[in-house]
């Protein structure tokens, strides 16, 4: 029900956003360098907090498989996560 108000988190501002080729999860990356990982479909405190980068996420692209994530920072570091069965793992 997106008619619902969810409040942000202090802090926790979304800069980047991208959603998975099977639609099953949505990837967002926040200002101080974490990616939010959501289910779909969305569900209030239904995601997984990944600590990733320490300056501001600009980018998140998935593969074609869904098998990698990769984020680009704001400090121009390139991490590269990949997603086993039930979560993501640097590599």
């Amino acid at each position: 029900n997106f008619e619902q108000e969810w409040p942000i988190e202090n802090g926790f501002i979304p800069s980047a956003i991208c959603l998975s080729k099977s639609e099953r999860l949505l990837y967002v990356g926040m200002t101080h360098g974490i990616i939010r990982v959501y289910t779909i479909p969305l569900v209030f405190d239904g995601y997984v907090d990944l600590p990733a980068h320490n300056s501001s996420i600009r980018r998140l692209l998935v593969s074609y498989d869904d098998h990698y994530l990769v984020s680009i920072a704001e400090s121009a570091y390139i991490l590269l996560f990949k997603q086993t069965i039930n979560n993501l793992s640097s590599v």
